[in-house]
């Protein structure tokens, strides 16, 4: 029964997890003319975010009107389901692999879906099991997978992923009407071998509600899965030393070189990593924007980069900079005869004369 399919999206990601690394050192990119300005200069740098799917090959099991030309039929929803008006008749219509205008291979999915709004995948009709195969050529950062379906959604689905290019694969999340029937897990737990978590939030719809209401639908061709787009959000994998990639490969700066920027280029020594409070915000912040920029400064600081004591406060020369009580209050006792303050080229000098 259509009730009991599940569909295996399998893609080929070898990384999930990205950490963001900050630089502020002022070498000059590589590959670049030092007057042309890169968003990567005294930062970390990340490349933008795409549809992975688009110019890669997208595989299904199988394809309507693949060896012969194929009928089938849908049914289309007009108005609010609530509606007695809202279902029209089913329409018919032919689908062949050898008449572009009759085609729905799929890489449709992953086309335009602005240039091309009309264009779908259809698998062949009465196929039980569907499997959706998205080949990447390299590690990328993968955010989230968009499917808009033209027909009813399965029932179940699986996600997985593979880190060895096919050879096994991992779930990385489960997707049923009923999460325990299918897959014997209680909705939002997890099958403790991956970590993978099961929802019903996208399954359950059967049949189209204008298909369960017409008693002649039971001998249309209306038996198969058509999905318009097939959405992988993500980018390349660049570890926060480019601003883009080409093909997947990373085009490098910060004086680092790798398909991902994962190692040093040629003459150059790594250097530890060390927590961004503490290497830019001076020890006075615990969290910071993007661009380097400090959120929050503490201990009586204010600045880019919490290097600046507040009004009213003065730093102390007897204390590191990062120490928390570096900055202390300027005495301003009402009783005070005079406050004398005087600038030397790097020290701050306060005199009081108290009565």
């Amino acid at each position: 029964e259509r009730s009991s399919l599940i569909v295996n999206f399998c893609i080929v990601l070898k990384q999930t997890i990205f950490s963001i690394f900050s630089f502020f050192s002022p070498e000059t990119s590589q590959g670049k003319d030092p007057g042309v300005e890169s968003t990567c200069f005294g930062r970390a740098c990340n490349p933008r975010m795409g549809n992975l799917a688009q110019g890669r090959v997208l595989s299904t099991q199988s394809v309507c009107g693949a060896n012969s030309s194929e009928p089938y039929c849908f049914y289309k929803q007009t108005a609010a389901p609530r509606r007695r008006e809202s279902c029209s008749a089913a329409k018919c219509s032919k689908c062949s692999s050898a008449i572009p205008s009759q085609a729905h291979p799929p890489s449709a999915m992953s086309d335009s879906s602005f240039r091309y709004p009309d264009t779908w995948w259809q698998s062949a009709e009465g196929v039980k099991k569907e499997t959706l195969q998205l080949d990447l050529e390299t590690e990328f950062l993968f955010t989230h997978l968009i499917l808009v379906f033209r027909s009813p959604r399965p029932a179940a689905m699986v996600l997985e992923r593979s880190q060895d290019h096919g050879h096994t694969w991992k779930t990385l999340r489960y997707f049923a009407r009923d999460c325990e029937e299918v897959f014997g897990l209680a909705e939002g737990t997890s099958d403790g071998e991956s970590g993978a978590t099961c929802t019903s939030k996208y399954s359950g719809r059967q049949l189209c509600p204008c298909q369960a209401k017409h008693p002649d639908a039971a001998v249309l061709p209306t038996d198969h899965y058509a999905i318009y787009d097939f959405i992988v959000k993500g980018s390349c994998l660049c570890n926060g030393h480019a601003d883009h990639c080409v093909h997947g490969k990373c085009v490098c700066r910060h004086n680092t070189a790798g398909d991902h920027c994962e190692r040093c280029a040629p003459l150059y020594n790594d250097q530890p990593w060390q927590a961004a409070n503490e290497c830019k915000c001076n020890g006075h912040a615990k969290r910071r924007q993007t661009g380097g920029v400090c959120n929050d400064c503490r201990h009586n600081t204010e600045g880019r980069h919490c290097q600046n004591c507040k009004k009213g406060f003065f730093r102390d020369p007897s204390r590191p900079k990062t120490a928390p009580d570096s900055c202390k209050r300027m005495l301003q006792d009402r009783q005070a005869a005079s406050l004398t303050v005087q600038r030397g080229s790097d020290l701050l000098f306060v005199f009081s004369a108290a009565a």
